[in-house]
């Protein structure tokens, strides 16, 4: 296990180095710093390989969570933009660590959340599980998917003609704004989905512009999930190329 603790993901200047990668056996990946904020155009949640081993397109660029506790409302996000950090959730995450796969720990007061993130071997499949470990009351947990959809080399601009092509059925949605291979689907049992279709401007993304490329990116959100998470409770967000199988966690790792 590899862990790293919450005087390491404070320091921002430091957090931002430090990268972790999942892979699936074909091609496809998922990849972001331990704070969960991109700084290239590589990371992705969810970047398939539509042609395996090759065809690579980063389809579910983040998410952005927030919880909300009582009346009020935290942050679990970070995004890097041009002169400035928004929001800065990093400063309620006090843990990172791989065990094996990537695990983080929210606190916020007497609040504690567990978010993991696992990709399927032999599929292009990512699995986050958000697990309320510790509350004195329930918790309503808020995650809008940011799209990229596109090539992994390039990036995406907003665009009038961008045409999210959604369909949503009970606790799943399908997006396919481009060619086949830039489909995905996105599964949320026990969530309610609320679409608005919003454009997010400007991620910018240090480590290309080291490079001396391109390094802002706009990013489509067709909406918003919601959970509302009893003590001791999880729930889960499935993303995929294709409608995925039942998702089963166990207390010994995970099954599908």
């Amino acid at each position: 296990m590899i862990r790293f603790s919450t005087e390491v993901v404070h320091d921002l200047s430091q957090a931002l180095q430090l990268e972790w990668l999942e892979t699936n056996g074909m091609g496809g990946f998922a990849s972001s710093t331990i704070i969960g904020a991109n700084t290239r155009r590589y990371h992705g949640l969810l970047v398939a390989a539509t042609r395996p081993p090759v065809g690579r397109r980063v389809l579910l660029s983040k998410v952005e969570e927030r919880l909300r506790v009582g009346g009020d409302t935290f942050h679990l996000s970070t995004n890097i933009y041009e002169g400035a950090l928004h929001p800065g959730g990093y400063h309620n995450l006090v843990e990172f660590r791989l065990d094996p796969w990537p695990v983080m720990t929210y606190r916020i007061g007497r609040t504690v959340l567990v978010r993991s993130i696992l990709m399927r071997h032999g599929y292009d499949t990512i699995v986050i599980k958000y697990h309320l470990t510790e509350a004195d009351r329930p918790c309503q947990l808020l995650v809008r998917p940011l799209m990229a959809c596109r090539d992994y080399h390039h990036l995406q601009q907003a665009q009038a003609d961008f045409a999210p092509h959604l369909a949503v059925q009970a606790e799943r949605f399908a997006m396919q704004p481009y060619e086949q291979g830039a489909q995905i689907c996105l599964t949320y049992p026990g969530g309610q989905f609320w679409t608005d279709g919003l454009w997010y401007y400007d991620f910018h993304y240090p480590q290309e512009r080291r490079r001396g490329l391109d390094c802002t990116e706009d990013l489509y959100s067709p909406g918003e999930i919601t959970w509302l998470i009893n003590p001791g409770e999880t729930v889960y967000l499935c993303a995929s190329r294709q409608p995925p199988q039942q998702v089963i966690w166990t207390h010994s790792g995970y099954s599908g």
